[in-house]
């Protein structure tokens, strides 16, 4: 069947469990279709050619994106289609009309909001936060809607807590008219959806259309494929490849799991471990450059640096995150003796990369121009785009006709729905603890807590980041969770790019840590396996990765803050505190470990953690001890050095 004739629902969403989307009928595609093509046509209008004030610009996006979700995701009144009409209809009418109202009183607005509010001014503010809260539950799942109303709860009812958590109190004219400015729904978390992470969703959106996902799992099954526990290898390499272009870890499990996980299977891997795998490796998706994913784009936009910046500095955490799952999954395939697939069942690399290597050119182009260029997020974004549109004319087999290019640029437009809905919420969630100083009364409070000790309150940080973004897509969980942890870290003497980078991969790895791991349990959809157990080895598998951020806060030079000796160092003992804490955890150090050597090397990896010289001795010694105390290991270290004479001596 000829996909192009097909109207798709594009980019699977994001890290969300939702109420699901309606099977729409012919007529009810076109419409929507419709809306979404004029709807990014607008913002590539708004951002690239004739550039509007945000006043504008945010709520259009609004508008557009509450329709559409209305129209394309189910209603509370499903089941009676009537009635479910009728809710759908009142809430575009609402959505419409407080979006223009904002347009048109804003300039007048601005010195009235909050302080003397007209009625007309109150009854749109208040149907908004209905709507955004509606929005929400619809695209991005009832858990995050939940947490926007219990903040709304604490504005409200916030000055009957006792305590220091308590406040003053305020009307319910002042809450929802200053929620209804740019210090909330109307804030940074929307204008970056509306701006950047659109213009990238829209790239991601003509690559997945012409069959990115399809080369990149091609690349990484030809150059991985073959070694031990060879496809595993291959979950890790294109999931951090289609990472760079989906940026969500649901839609990358669901792009590379349904090829990488029945290949692990086959060649022996548990369905468990298979779709641990996957969840793993594409929940790093969001943190891989040059393209990270909408987070990422969010936090550049609220600490207050280029992207990209922020893209450079990631780099060599995002390759220890991915290199941990590596080592996790290989000494998985060591332990229990399984092998890759043969070369003649792989794909070549070579051809691929004569035949679909244009594919890379649009990544590469982003990466030349935030990196090399530095040029604005926006026009990396534009240049990207255009590259894309070269594909077909350079890769062979591509075939692709005006329909696709439109639907292409209506897939921008379907793919942000879900991230500008948790962006509305999570405005409203800014918004009351700007209002109620609830943020920095909780970092106070970690403070106190930890003793000032910069280590029980990173722990306490990544703890909450974790419970705080169960259940909600990443975006909305580093939004809440940077606003509400992110003064506590910074007050307590962290620089703030570091202390939201922790907080933004501790609230990435929500998506693998139960009882809440969004990403494992999709992959245990497709691996045919128990979602609890898939969660739990998830887990197991990402918790090298839990001491990179640690890493990156202790030893600064990982984000290239220091001389290139204090780089190069960082990078080493990092490697070398990954690898151990993967060998203590899997039970595998050059033999197989028994428990005093698991807790030795597990031990010497936290040594590590801390940037001294005496501590990496420390973590040196340690290691010696557990290769002495064990006869096997001890022979093993023996023939492995050894082997590496006889090949120096054959060399020189």
């Amino acid at each position: 069947m000829d996909r192009s004739s097909e109207i798709p629902n594009q980019l699977p969403d994001d890290d969300v469990e939702t109420t699901g989307k309606r099977t729409l009928s012919l007529t009810q595609q076109r419409i929507t279709f419709v809306i979404a093509l004029a709807y990014s046509i607008f913002n590539i209008v708004a951002l690239v050619i004739m550039p509007v004030g945000p006043w504008i610009h945010l709520p259009v996006n609004l508008a557009f994106a509450s329709v559409l979700t209305l129209l394309i995701y189910k209603g509370p009144c499903e089941a009676r289609k009537g009635l479910a009409k009728l809710v759908d209809a009142l809430f575009i009418v609402a959505a419409l009309a407080c979006t223009i109202y904002y347009m048109v009183e804003y300039k007048e607005m601005v010195w009235r909001i909050a302080a003397f509010p007209t009625t007309l001014d109150v009854v749109f503010s208040a149907l908004l936060i209905v709507v955004g809260l509606e929005i929400t539950r619809r695209a991005s799942g009832l858990a995050l809607s939940l947490v926007g109303l219990g903040f709304l709860l604490y504005g409200f009812f916030g000055n009957y807590i006792p305590g220091f958590l308590g406040h003053s109190g305020f009307s319910f004219e002042r809450i929802v008219t200053y929620l209804y400015s740019d210090t909330g729904i109307f804030g940074t978390a929307l204008a970056a959806a509306s701006s950047f992470v659109f213009l990238f969703i829209l790239f991601g959106s003509f690559l997945n259309k012409f069959g990115c996902g399809e080369v990149f799992i091609d690349l990484a099954t030809g150059l991985a494929g073959h070694t031990r526990g060879g496809p595993a290898k291959v979950a890790v390499m294109s999931s951090a490849l289609f990472g760079t272009v989906a940026g969500s870890s649901i839609a990358n499990v669901a792009a590379t799991g349904s090829f990488t996980i029945p290949l692990m299977k086959r060649i022996g891997y548990r369905p468990e471990f298979a779709g641990a795998v996957e969840a793993a490796a594409s929940t790093g998706g969001q943190i891989m450059p040059p393209v990270m994913g909408s987070t990422a784009f969010i936090l550049a936009e609220i600490v207050g640096v280029a992207y990209p910046t922020l893209a450079l500095k990631s780099m060599f955490p995002a390759i220890l995150y991915f290199l941990s799952v590596l080592i996790m999954v290989d000494l998985e395939a060591v332990r229990t003796g399984l092998q890759g697939l043969p070369k003649s069942e792989l794909p070549s690399v070579k051809k691929v990369l004569r035949e679909k290597g244009a594919f890379l050119l649009p990544i590469v182009a982003i990466f030349v121009a935030l990196l090399v260029l530095k040029v604005s997020t926006s026009r990396a974004a534009i240049l990207g785009i255009c590259t894309a549109l070269l594909v077909p004319l350079l890769a062979k087999g591509v075939e692709v006709n005006w329909r696709g290019v439109l639907e292409a640029i209506a897939g921008g437009a379907t793919g942000v729905l879900n991230i500008i809905a948790s962006c509305t919420t999570a405005g409203i969630i800014i918004g009351i603890l700007a209002l109620t100083g609830l943020g920095v009364k909780i970092g106070t409070a970690l403070i106190h807590l930890s003793g000032g000790n910069i280590f029980f309150l990173l722990v306490a940080a990544m703890f909450l980041s974790m419970l705080l973004g169960m259940g909600l897509p990443t975006a909305a969980a580093y939004i809440i969770t940077g606003s509400v942890i992110g003064p506590g870290l910074t007050m307590a003497g962290v620089p703030m790019l570091t202390a939201h980078l922790f907080i933004f991969y501790f609230s990435l790895l929500a998506m693998v840590t139960p009882p809440v791991a969004l990403a494992s349990y999709t992959a245990a959809g497709i691996a045919n396996a128990s979602a609890s157990r898939t969660g739990w080895e998830g887990f197991k598998l990402c918790i090298a990765a839990f001491i990179v951020p640690y890493l990156f806060v202790y030893r600064p030079a990982l984000i290239l803050e220091g001389t290139p000796v204090e780089i190069i160092y960082s990078i080493i003992v990092a490697i070398a505190g990954i690898m151990l804490l993967g060998c203590g955890v899997q039970g595998f150090f050059l033999r197989k470990a028994n428990a005093i050597q698991r807790v030795l090397l597990i031990t010497a990896s936290l040594c590590l953690l801390s940037p001294s010289i005496i501590a990496d001795l420390a973590a040196l010694t340690l290691v010696i001890v557990t290769v002495v105390i064990n006869s096997d290991t001890r022979e093993a270290a023996t023939t492995a050095f050894r082997g590496l004479l006889g090949k120096r001596a054959q060399t020189s």
